[in-house]
């Protein structure tokens, strides 16, 4: 009985600490991308002259922005979701876009699937900080009928 009770209170104990510790991970911050720490399949990504990431994290709001810079052109893209794993449908011409924000442990999952008349893909990308909350690094996986990539993205806090 008394070991019995002793791994409850262990397992309890456990996930206190887990929930505790994913509650107090925040991607708030102005991040730039580390080209030489990132690795891209798509080739297009190794053109950027400067990718930054701005986010608005709020438990559970997440805001995220991002400013990719090629040739001289800005071409940006924001979302704001909650990391409860709700679905949010947003809609661009003929593409549905259904999106959702969920924690996985220590790591945020980005979900979207991509709806059109002719196809459909998908978009998963894991966030996590490391280096002591100085990198943030997003692990990219595209897949869709035309195009399937993989890549990995390193950010700096900007100083």
């Amino acid at each position: 009985m008394k070991n019995t009770f002793a791994s409850l209170l262990f397992c309890i104990m456990l996930f206190i600490g887990f929930m505790s510790a994913q509650q107090n991970i925040d991607f708030s911050g102005n991040w730039i991308l580390s080209k030489e720490r990132s690795k891209f399949q798509l080739k297009f990504f190794e053109k950027l002259e400067k990718a930054v990431v701005y986010i608005e994290h709020d438990e559970p709001l997440f805001r995220f922005t991002r400013v990719f810079t090629s040739e001289g052109q800005d071409n940006s893209l924001t979302y704001e979701l909650t990391t409860d794993g709700k679905e949010k449908i947003t809609q661009e011409g003929n593409q549905k876009y259904i999106s959702q924000l969920y924690w996985e442990g220590e790591t945020l999952i980005f979900f979207t699937r991509i709806e059109s008349p002719q196809c459909e893909a998908t978009n998963t990308v894991r966030y996590r900080l490391l280096n002591n909350g100085r990198t943030f690094q997003a692990e990219e996986s595209f897949r869709g009928p035309r195009l399937k990539y993989d890549n990995l993205w390193v950010f700096e806090m900007e100083k």
